[in-house]
């Protein structure tokens, strides 16, 4: 591509002219297409660092059970088919819609209770058999009492693919989940077959942002680890004192002290250890959080 100067008209058996008369060329302004490439670049690292929170934040489902379910294979699939298999902890195993003998109709269903009330901020899909096997429209309830339900997801066109993860607006904390699949990609019947649900901890939940009246919409607090300090900018002005605190993965706060307002704060942070990290800037007037990784 040419960047200034002129085009050849040089003309070979081997070469054809790019104009017919040596006219300047000029200069392309590539403003935009390194504003796309830098979204893209940034997108990506949203991504790898979004699969990474997900991944160091699933809960231990050992002692969970499916306590009611809308239908299961116990014979056509093997080992498999049963709605106790999307809870083993095993990518491996899956359960798989009824269709030998009768074949269950839509709406699936599974309710599961995890025997304690946990915090959660999202859930991870895992399927198998192909796109002729997948959710396409399903919702997600939770409750505290196996009674009142309370829907937190709804989504009529779920990703076509093996592995998908959502993440909830705000935290909310249950003891029960109820899936529900109103509908599947399979074009021979109501089958779908699925191989884990995973539930994610609260953190894992989109932010809150809550900017201070001081300050524009939409702030963000910024967070970056330089060598052994944590620096921050922060989105709020004017205010007398920030609260700043630092969460594990699990939800435990591993670091909250309190600041004279700046805009800029580095916090020594010499005994962090490799992880993912949940950074929560708290004023009188709000609150604004970031992720980070300590590699």
């Amino acid at each position: 591509m040419q960047t200034g100067g002129y085009t050849s008209t040089n003309c070979t058996d081997n070469e054809v002219p790019l104009a017919t008369s040596a006219e300047c060329v000029d200069t392309i302004n590539y403003d935009a297409l390194n504003a796309r490439v830098l979204q893209a670049i940034d997108n990506e690292k949203e991504r790898v660092a979004l699969a990474e929170l997900f991944k160091t934040s699933k809960y231990d489902k050992s002692g969970w059970k499916v306590i009611s379910f809308s239908s299961q294979e116990t014979s056509g699939e093997g080992s498999n088919g049963l709605a106790s298999q999307i809870i083993d902890g095993d990518a491996n195993t899956y359960w798989h819609s009824q269709w030998q003998g009768t074949q269950a109709k839509y709406p699936h269903y599974f309710v599961i209770d995890m025997q304690k009330i946990q915090s959660i901020g999202g859930f991870e899909f895992t399927m198998s058999g192909g796109a002729n096997r997948y959710i396409k429209a399903y919702d997600i309830y939770v409750s505290d009492d196996n009674t009142t339900w309370q829907k937190v997801i709804s989504d009529n066109g779920a990703p076509n693919q093996q592995t998908f993860q959502v993440r909830l607006d705000s935290v909310v904390n249950a003891r029960y989940i109820k899936l529900v699949i109103r509908d599947g990609r399979a074009t021979d019947g109501c089958f779908v077959r699925l191989n884990e649900l995973d539930v994610v901890s609260g953190n894992v939940a989109v932010p809150v942002q809550q900017p201070s009246a001081n300050n524009v919409a939409n702030a963000q607090l910024s967070a970056i680890l330089n060598n052994q300090n944590l620096d921050l900018i922060l989105p709020f002005e004017g205010e007398k004192q920030v609260a700043v605190r630092l969460y594990s993965t699990n939800g435990i706060c591993i670091f909250n002290g309190n600041f004279l307002a700046s805009k800029y704060i580095s916090i020594p942070m010499p005994q962090l250890v490799a992880g993912t990290y949940i950074v929560e800037a708290v004023c009188n007037e709000g609150s604004s959080s970031a992720m980070i990784i300590k590699k």
